[in-house]
């Protein structure tokens, strides 16, 4: 096989495993122009060249200067002259580096791919304590919005206080405090108070959201982690048959 630079018109005859090393693509050793071989490859020797000079004297001419180097395809000058070595059959220390620029185009590519997966994902890694701080920093840096972390199960009731309101005849005042176990800011939760009777039958069970139970709308979108909170209530006496109470978060 042979091949020609497009450039300098050097004339090579690469082996296929030379070929396979360099995907192709070949650097002349004349003029150091990289080139396609594959696009200027020929099975017979270009019209006005004789293979057989050119080669006799570029093997002598290279025996000395690179008898530790891998065997080089035979090339051909133009004008019949041997050439030096050309740079796809150097070993990969002495070549010029042309792998580098592949590596960061995979590794960019790679970078591009698992973005869209992580956005595209984002809301069921966002629930997830492992990949949530990984989204977290990855949208400060994209501008994307990560959905509230919810988890009702990680808040913690502190306090907790029933008693005939002091003023109201006929209504109970439920004072309750709890916090955000969570590692993560979460949104705000709705509070579900439970009435049980004797047998822990619910007679009554209503939820409130938090505007109710702070007494205004919070301040902030989420409940910060570790935040605490002191929750106050109204609600009607349900009598004697009401002796358990159950707070729950939804």
């Amino acid at each position: 096989m042979f091949t020609r630079c497009p450039h300098c018109q050097t004339i090579y005859e690469p082996t296929a495993g030379q070929l396979a090393q360099g995907r192709g693509h070949l650097q002349c050793g004349v003029c150091n122009h990289e080139f396609d071989a594959l696009e200027h490859l020929s099975e017979h020797p270009f019209a006005g060249h004789d293979p057989s000079s050119g080669a006799d004297r570029l093997a002598e001419s290279q025996h000395d200067a690179h008898e530790d180097r891998p065997t080089s395809p035979r090339q051909y000058d133009i004008f019949d002259l041997p050439v030096a070595t050309p740079a796809f059959a150097m070993s990969p220390g002495e070549a010029k580096s042309g792998g580098a620029g592949w590596w960061f185009a995979v590794a960019v590519l790679t970078a591009i791919f698992l973005t869209q997966v992580l956005l595209a994902q984002r809301d069921a890694l966002a629930s997830d304590p492992m990949w949530r701080p990984l989204l977290l920093r990855s949208c400060e840096l994209l501008g994307c919005d990560v959905v509230p972390w919810i988890a009702p199960q990680q808040i913690e009731v502190t306090s907790r206080d029933i008693r005939p309101h002091p003023s109201v005849p006929g209504a109970l005042l439920v004072q309750l405090s709890f916090r955000n176990g969570a590692a993560f800011d979460q949104v705000w939760p709705q509070l579900e108070l439970g009435m049980l009777d004797l047998s822990g039958k619910p007679l009554a069970l209503r939820r409130f959201n938090a505007a109710e139970y702070l007494g205004r709308p919070p301040t902030n979108r989420v409940m910060a982690r570790g935040l605490s909170v002191e929750a106050t209530l109204e609600i009607a006496d349900p009598g004697k048959q009401a002796i358990a109470y159950a707070f729950d978060f939804r």
